[in-house]
């Protein structure tokens, strides 16, 4: 893959530990403020994760996102292993947090945490390495290497659908063996077995605007053709199917009162667990979208509907590569922390959908337990970084004992 690369800052270097304590570098890392705009903190971040990377062994990359303004870039970290095929460890370091939302401090109440990001995903970043760096150790005492290259993906911008990366994420599946993902276990601590898949929707109608009171007969409401239009979509609702429509967002060009509306725009999110599933609905919206409904009076005038897709990430679903590895991990978690661990399907997307191929095993969900992700409440339950890391160390040694001969 022929991509642009940026060194490490050595400045970094130069002031900077390899960590030894997580809940130490948890306290550093939510300290900086890298909600997904704020690009000063999301490329210091970026920084923190290279340097960590590289005190562990890794060859780190920065690769350049396509037709993306940002510049910011994804974190790539490798170790090569006795065969080429690799794990794809992804994780991010954005939050949603804006500066203001709440103070961009850890706020410790016993094995509790509150702070920005604490769980999503700084949280699920430093379980990851330490799991990682865990694995290594146990490998220098047995005087061995890696069996599967390790391949550490650190998004910039996951939050906002890690625009220009999926590239890279579907260039690294051609070699992937399997990707484990890091986004927050839930409140009971459940990992993630599949991820729905979302499609969005930018339409914009064009109607033809006229004064209210004196020429309403010339004018064709576009808002109103819009809203018939959203009545139609939201139908698509089945949640037997596991398919769900939301309107996220309306507006009109004018904020007024006394016109016929000439122009009008919304965002709509699919939602859907499999490509069967979202094909059948593509065609759905794209016949409610083709004809319009409304004419001005003497029917010289119509509406113009016009629609692209803004986002486009593919469904992850738990296949039979993926079955053997869940059932393996759950079960390593529920030995470490005495308790019964299930897999679970959720409504959201990751990164980790768009490492989705066939002949990939997928798990997500490894990261800490926590709740309140998105919000001013999102807390981590500070044990879980010990457990969940441990189990991804041991999870790494039983799939590469598997194979060492």
């Amino acid at each position: 893959m022929q991509t642009p690369t940026i060194m490490t800052p050595p400045l970094l270097k130069a002031n900077r530990h390899p960590f030894e304590c997580p809940i130490e570098l948890l306290e550093r890392w939510v300290k900086i403020n890298s909600e997904s705009h704020n690009h000063a903190g999301v490329l210091t971040m970026q920084e923190e994760v290279s340097f960590e990377l590289e005190a562990l062994g890794f060859e780190v990359k920065w690769l350049h996102p396509e037709n993306d303004s940002t510049g910011l870039p994804l974190v790539v970290g490798t170790i090569p292993g006795i065969v080429a095929e690799g794990i794809n460890f992804i994780c991010h370091s954005d939050t949603v947090h804006h500066s203001l939302d709440m103070p961009h401090e850890l706020q410790k109440n016993g094995d509790y945490a509150v702070g920005p990001g604490v769980v999503d995903n700084k949280g699920g970043i430093i379980t990851a390495l330490l799991g990682i760096k865990n694995y290594l150790e146990s490998l220098k005492k047995e005087n061995k290497e890696p069996y599967y290259t390790l391949r550490f993906l650190c998004s910039p911008s996951e939050e906002l659908g890690s625009p220009g990366l999926h590239r890279y994420f579907k260039e690294f599946t051609h070699d992937g063996f399997m990707a484990l993902g890091f986004e927050p276990a839930n409140e009971e601590g459940d990992i993630i077995e599949s991820r729905k898949g979302n499609r969005w929707y930018n339409i914009q109608v064009t109607g033809h605007e006229a004064h209210a009171g004196r020429n309403h007969d010339k004018g064709v409401n576009a808002a109103l053709e819009l809203s018939q239009k959203l009545v139609e979509l939201n139908q698509l609702t089945d949640y037997e199917k596991k398919i769900t429509v939301s309107i996220g967002h309306l507006q009109t060009e004018k904020n007024k009162y006394n016109i016929v509306c000439g122009k009008a725009s919304a965002k709509i999110d699919l939602r859907f667990a499999d490509l069967k599933t979202r094909d059948e609905a593509e065609l759905k919206i794209q016949g409610i979208l083709a004809t319009s409904e409304l004419y001005n009076r003497d029917k010289s005038k119509t509406t113009e509907i016009k629609y692209w897709v803004e986002d486009d990430c593919p469904p992850f679903s738990k296949g039979q590569k993926s079955k053997y590895y869940l059932d393996l991990y759950k079960n390593l978690i529920s030995d470490l922390e005495k308790r019964k661990i299930k897999s679970i399907a959720v409504g959201g997307a990751a990164d980790s959908n768009y490492l989705n191929d066939y002949h990939m095993a997928i798990i997500d969900g490894l990261g800490p337990i926590g709740h309140g992700m998105h919000t001013k409440e999102e807390t981590i339950y500070l044990p879980s970084l010990q457990s969940r890391s441990l189990a991804l160390t041991r999870f790494l040694q039983k799939i590469s004992q598997e194979n060492y001969q």
